[in-house]
This record gives structure tokens, sequence and C-alpha cells, in this order.
């Protein structure tokens, strides 16, 4: 198996293959981290690159969000969500771990079918078409939530590397900010991630780190 700061340059779909978990941890572990869904976006009129307004798989048995907005989903799909994350990326260190449930929750609430109204933004990471498509991600499976949560994982594996070469001597909070920025931003980091993360990452990221301390 290659080490896991090398997995991000062999590709999404040996990325997937290497990094199959058995154990799964019990939901009671994120009991209490999930999120009221917001009601802000009745009525909003989302831009032709939005995915906001595609009809939502109601297959039996899909992990799925009730709606598209930021955290609406039930409280038992958002439980599920965060296990996948632990489950997948359960070879990373407990911080990383904190860090990736952590993104989840700012960039959508833990809904396997959130989307944004002003890009294409997708999915349990938020994943523009672009960066999805970069990450061996087609459009089709943007809203499952197993295979965007192995493509956000697999991006940030590429955002830990970028910030071990550009900001080396970065370490707890600044670390996390700046890999919040870099899933936000990209590597321009000019779309205001950082202020983000300060405001909206850094508050709620102490929780997570102890509930992944005790997976």
């Amino acid at each position: 198996m290659p080490a896991l700061t090398d997995l991000f340059s062999i590709g999404y779909n040996a990325y997937k293959a290497f990094n199959t978990v058995s154990n799964q941890p019990s939901s009671t572990n994120f009991r209490g981290l999930e999120v009221k869904g917001s009601s802000t976006f009745k009525g909003a009129k989302p831009s032709p690159l939005s995915n906001f307004n595609l009809a939502i798989d109601q297959t039996p048995g899909r992990l799925r969000g009730y709606a598209r907005g930021w955290g609406q989903a039930d409280m038992e799909s958002q439980h599920q969500v965060m296990n996948l994350i632990a489950q997948h990326s359960s070879l990373l260190s407990s911080e990383d771990q904190a860090l990736l449930l952590g993104i989840a929750r700012l960039e959508s609430g833990f809904n396997p079918d959130a989307a944004a109204l002003k890009t294409s933004a997708s999915g349990v990471f938020q994943l523009v078409k672009r960066t999805a498509s970069s990450l061996g991600l087609s459009q089709d499976k943007v809203f499952d939530a197993e295979e965007n949560i192995l493509a956000g994982i697999e991006l940030f594996e590429e955002n830990k590397a970028l910030v071990s070469r550009r900001f080396p001597k970065l370490s707890g909070n600044e670390r996390a900010v700046m890999l919040y920025a870099l899933h936000h931003d990209g590597p321009s980091l000019s779309y205001g991630g950082v202020a983000i993360a300060r405001s909206q990452l850094l508050p709620f990221l102490d929780d997570f780190r102890e509930a992944t301390k005790a997976l």
C-alpha cells in the first residue's frame, strides 16, 4: 500500500480501492454533532451552473437529504454521513478526521444532496464540477454520499501536500484554517476561505476533535 501522502497522485479509483475499511464507528460517536437545516432557500433563484433544482433521487435505501439546502437531511442521515467520513479516513490522524468532519459540516451540513445556489458545488464536500472531474467523480455520482466523500478525502490529501510545501510551519488551528481555505478557494486562496474558516469552522472544530479521539 502506498503512503497516504502519495495517494493523491494515483487517482480517485485507486484511492478508493486502497481506502476500503471494514470497521465502521458507531453513530453514537457523533450524537449531538448534527446540525439543524436552514430554511432560507425557499424562493431562491439558482444560477444556470447550479444543481439546486435537480430532483432528489428517491431510490429506497439511498442515503439522501430531504432538500438541497445546507443541513437539510434528517439526524440519522447526518450520522451516516459522519460515519462514512470517519470510516474512509480511518488511516488518517484523528486531527485530520476532525478537519474532514468540520469541512463537511461547513460545506453541506452533512446533507449528501446539498447543492449551492450560485455554483455547481454539490454533495457532502460541495465539489464544483471542475474539481469533481479532476478527481474522477462524474456528475451522475456527485450526489452519491460515499463517492463524494471519497473524492473529498482525496482532495484533502492533495491540499495537505500543498500546505506542507507552501506553509510547512503551520500547525493546529492555523493549519486547519489553511486546509479549509484551500478546499473552498483552491490554490489561489482568493475567495475568502480563510475568513470563513476562522468564523465558521474553528468554533466547532474542538467538538469533532473530541469525537475522533474516541474512534
